[in-house]
């Protein structure tokens, strides 16, 4: 993991197979901020996935070539087993291609033998940390709700998307639940916003507790979740989750010291007779969700054909 500020030695894990480089890289820090780093060495790919796995590593840098390992796929290997730590790749003349590709694929920085100095060398190494850490910033807003925390509709989608293909190969179901707070408006009217939010954060915990880690669930706005529930057998399992969540919201919140009531409406849309697209999924169990809204709420419906998405009144 990436350490944000600390007064301990910044964590460097040098992949290098070359003694001439390795003390040439060992004498550069020395020169410059020697004390501020903490260099731990390894001579093959496989002996610095096996270090940067079981210690607590800033940032890695490696050569491309090794005994084990040669070119971009020694960054793409590295990548795969440890995607949180910062990777500066370096390596000698002749291979800029494979550097460009390092970066277009993550890399946070590379150096080229022969042209790194002392300086030049600290300062990629604090700026890929630096660059890392900004990226997963971006990254976390990216795919997280800002309020509760939740996935974001990107993040929900692409593993809808996953999903669905998977269930597609192995002929397995998909079911989709919209879930909709019921007079969530006269909350936010007569306790305001703030006891709003706080409420959508704890109905997005327990929403989360009951899913399995295979499930996911997002807020895709307002007061309106999404849950997917993978690998479906029967819709016995759906309706299980579908009552548990009803369950769940008609305990008492409290909000401002005070208790209040809330329920939920449920739709469900099941992949594929109701649909084989993220799209019409959520189409068909919005519209289920409604349909309950309609009949009273506080309550789950699977999709029919013939329900429509009429507003309420």
């Amino acid at each position: 993991m990436v350490t944000k500020k600390t007064d301990r030695p910044i964590q460097v894990l040098l992949i290098e197979d070359d003694a001439g480089d390795l003390l040439l890289t060992k004498r550069m820090l020395a020169k410059t901020d020697f004390n501020a780093f903490n260099l731990i060495c390894a001579g093959s790919l496989s002996a610095a996935i096996k270090c940067s796995s079981a210690g607590k590593i800033d940032v890695i840098l490696s050569d491309l070539n090794l005994p084990d390992s040669s070119g971009i796929e020694t960054f793409l290997k590295l990548k795969l087993q440890v995607p949180e730590i910062p990777i500066v790749v370096f390596s000698g003349f002749g291979d800029e291609a494979e550097f460009l590709k390092a970066v277009r694929e993550g890399a946070q920085d590379y150096l080229i033998k022969g042209q790194i100095n002392g300086n030049l060398l600290v300062r990629s190494l604090r700026y890929a940390i630096e660059r890392k850490m900004a990226e997963d910033d971006i990254r976390e807003l990216a795919y997280h709700d800002s309020l509760t925390g939740l996935p974001s509709r990107t993040l929900f989608a692409d593993r809808c998307m996953m999903a669905l293909a998977e269930n597609r190969r192995n002929q397995k179901k998909t079911a989709l639940m919209m879930v909709d707070l019921d007079h969530f408006k006269e909350i936010n009217d007569n306790l305001g916003h703030d006891a709003g939010d706080e409420l959508l954060k704890e109905v997005g915990g327990r929403l989360e507790g009951v899913l399995r880690q295979t499930d996911t669930i997002c807020r895709i706005g307002g007061d309106e979740f999404a849950l997917l529930i993978t690998d479906v057998t029967v819709k016995e399992t759906v309706k299980k989750v579908a009552e548990r969540i009803i369950e769940i919201l008609n305990k008492p919140f409290t909000l401002h010291g005070l208790e209040q009531k809330m329920t939920a409406s449920l739709g469900i849309a099941v992949y594929p007779e109701d649909g084989i697209s993220l799209r019409t999924l959520m189409k068909h169990a919005d519209a289920a969700m409604y349909e309950v809204k309609k009949r009273g709420r506080n309550d789950y419906l699977y999709y029919l054909p013939g329900m429509n998405m009429k507003s309420l009144a």
